[in-house]
């Protein structure tokens, strides 16, 4: 729905569309009545109702016109969606269910119990095909579970024993548990202790869903349930149901033999915040065989900061066999800042022993978590194997502004950069640091602080940018991007006009980071000019701040390019203008009728004329052609976005 339904023009849409549904284009119709509830809203009830009612009218704008009634019904009147519920067209039924599923209503109760009776209206499907009953039943339960009738109670019953469907089980039980009669409360209990493993667990699901307190002590047994499926469901229903007091119950499952339960339960056990005052077990479960569970206690141990979880959490850096788990150790005590915690960090980066990607993680940690400590810990990384891990310190190094650290790269890098450079060996490429690509790009790491070393590092790479080595100057151009020193622009826009479409590509990423105004008028000869597609169409995206008329208008002839690509392109970085909003709009209104071009880019274009929030001006134009009888086989188009719109 519009925000203003009396603004100029709104209500001239409304009766034009409302006429052109009895058009006799399907096109036209289909969007007609996509549209109309959004423009009229109660006042389109009736003619989308004749729509859905006529059964020799087209299925699918039979189903459109239900699906556009459900959205606009009063709450009182909502109970006429059921009569469809026995439309002869399957679809119809499923989509009426539908409906009611998301607007349930007391009074459709005895209608979505028809449903779930079992019988096709019209007899039965045809053997070997879908039957569409169970998408109806399917809905029709959701919308049971919702109202939690008493009077359901018994049909469902029935239904569950008769279909003996998992997937319909957890609605079943929803709709029983919801109602909390005596039978209905009987019977699951009897399926919780008794029954079959997915009903058991769906019991559980449908307690937890609804809060089926009844069930309390029934679903503290099922935690010694053989399924452990069934055990994690009932301590998640457990603790919904119980909250804080469940974690006497829920302690069990810290000894269960399955670490999928002992993890679960940590987690549940932290989030209730139960595990407070319990070291014991926590030590405990950092010694636990399966590496799954250690992490989730980790994770589970938020500010925990006692003696006895600050030594587990250093054995786990030091001696843990899994680098996920060394690893979420090591980010902990990081973040805790524990006595001998910086020493322990420092001495399993530096120890060629442990995983290079464990050590990595680590040199990044230290530099945010020890800014002041951390370069005499990394410095003696910078002459380690494998290669990954010196850059990871000497990228670590350089942001916290080491000109120590800048010196020693600047030659590392120098040298690993060369032809005769040696391959990287096994395992070295896994995060791509050690290729030049790799290398080059984390030398620039994020932006920059401290002015000595960023103009040194800037200086390197503006030399690579200009080398014979394509790769590098590539490499060297997305760095530069990275440290973000404006003194790069230069060079960056130099780059532009190089005859390698990859280095052009990278420039213009980098000066897009390092929003240089001046580069406009270039980056807009490129989108104009440059030979290659992909390099235009960057252009476009790096067209920043699009608020220059300039820049608009630029981005507008970018619409007649030869390529789909940057046609994409330009669209979106439209969607983006700051300025002559209106004037855009309507550009890019009037090229969804150019189809030749355009077609394959619709959805782009209503996803930019949303951006745009130039409503009033779309709904007038759209209302123009509407009423143009020239362009009778296009009001499709102007119907379709109205809709897209105003979805």
């Amino acid at each position: 729905m519009i925000e203003d339904q009396t603004a100029p023009g709104v209500g001239a849409l409304t009766a034009i569309t409302a006429q052109l549904v009895g058009s006799g284009d399907f096109h036209t119709r289909y969007w007609a009545v996509k549209s109309l509830p959004k423009l009229a809203g109660a006042a389109a009830v009736d003619v989308l109702l004749s729509i859905a009612e006529n059964a020799g009218e087209d299925p699918d704008l039979r189903i459109e016109a239900l699906t556009g009634l459900g959205g606009i019904l009063p709450s009182g009147e909502i109970g006429r969606i059921a009569a469809f519920l026995k439309d002869p067209v399957p679809d119809m039924r499923v989509a009426a269910a539908a409906i009611l599923a998301k607007r349930p209503d007391e009074a459709t109760v005895e209608a979505l119990l028809e449903v779930i009776s079992g019988e096709e209206p019209d007899g039965s499907a045809a053997k070997g095909e879908w039957n569409y009953q169970w998408d109806a039943q399917l809905h029709a339960l959701k919308a049971l579970a919702a109202i939690g009738p008493a009077r359901a109670v018994a049909p469902l019953i029935e239904y569950h024993e008769r279909e003996q469907s998992r997937d319909m089980a957890v609605y079943v039980f929803k709709a029983l548990l919801k109602a909390s009669t005596p039978a209905a409360l009987q019977f699951s209990r009897d399926k919780l202790r008794r029954g079959l493993e997915w009903e058991r667990r769906s019991v559980c699901d449908a307690a937890r869903a609804v809060r089926a307190t009844e069930l309390n002590d029934d679903l503290r047994l099922a935690l010694l349930d053989r399924d452990r499926g069934v055990r994690m469901a009932a301590a998640a229903a457990v603790a919904e149901n119980e909250g804080a007091r469940a974690h006497v119950s829920l302690f069990l499952l810290l000894n269960d033999p399955d670490a999928e339960v002992r993890g679960t339960a940590v987690e549940i056990l932290a989030r209730l915040g139960a595990l407070d005052g319990h070291e014991n077990h926590v030590s405990l479960l950092l010694r636990d065989p399966v590496p799954s569970v250690r992490a989730a206690v980790i994770d589970a141990l938020g500010a925990w900061s006692t003696p006895a979880i600050i030594k587990a959490l250093q054995t786990a850096v030091r001696a843990d066999e899994d680098e996920t788990v060394a690893a979420r150790a090591a980010i902990r005590l990081a973040a805790l800042d524990a006595g001998g915690s910086y020493d322990v960090l420092a001495g399993v980066a530096r120890d060629p022993s442990r995983g290079a990607l464990l050590r990595a993680r680590l040199i990044a940690h230290m530099r945010s978590a020890y800014p002041d400590r951390a370069e005499a810990a990394l410095l003696p990384c910078l002459d380690t194997e494998p290669r990954q891990v010196a850059v990871a310190a000497a990228a670590a190094l350089i942001q916290m502004g080491s000109q120590k650290a800048a010196d020693i790269l600047i030659t590392k890098v120098r040298e690993a950069l060369t032809p005769s450079a040696p391959e990287p060996g096994e395992g070295e490429a896994q995060d791509g640091a050690s290729s030049p690509d790799g290398q080059a790009a984390m030398i620039g790491g994020k932006k920059a602080v401290g002015g000595a070393r960023t103009a040194l590092t800037t200086q390197t790479l503006v030399e690579c940018l200009s080398g014979s080595s394509q790769e590098l100057a590539c490499a060297a151009a997305e760095a530069l991007g990275r440290v973000g020193d404006p003194t790069a622009g230069g060079p960056l826009r130099e780059a532009l006009k190089s005859d390698s479409a990859q280095l052009r590509l990278r420039a213009l990423t980098a000066l897009r980071a390092l929003e240089d105004a001046k580069a406009l008028p270039l980056i807009n000869d490129v989108l104009a000019e440059d030979p290659d597609e992909t390099v235009r169409a960057a252009a476009a995206e790096a067209l920043w701040p699009a608020d220059s008329p300039d820049t608009v208008a630029r981005l507008i002839s970018g619409l007649s390019d030869p390529s789909l690509l940057t046609r994409r392109a330009c669209v979106a970085a439209l969607g983006r203008v700051a300025v002559d909003r209106k004037h855009v709009a309507a550009t890019l209104y009037y090229v969804l009728f150019d189809f030749p071009r355009f077609g394959e880019l619709r959805s782009a274009i209503h996803e930019a004329l949303r951006n745009l929030d130039q409503k009033q001006t779309i709904l007038s134009l759209a209302a123009s052609t509407l009423k143009n009888p020239e362009c009778r086989n296009e009001y499709w188009v102007a119907l379709e976005t109205i809709g897209e719109l105003l979805a």
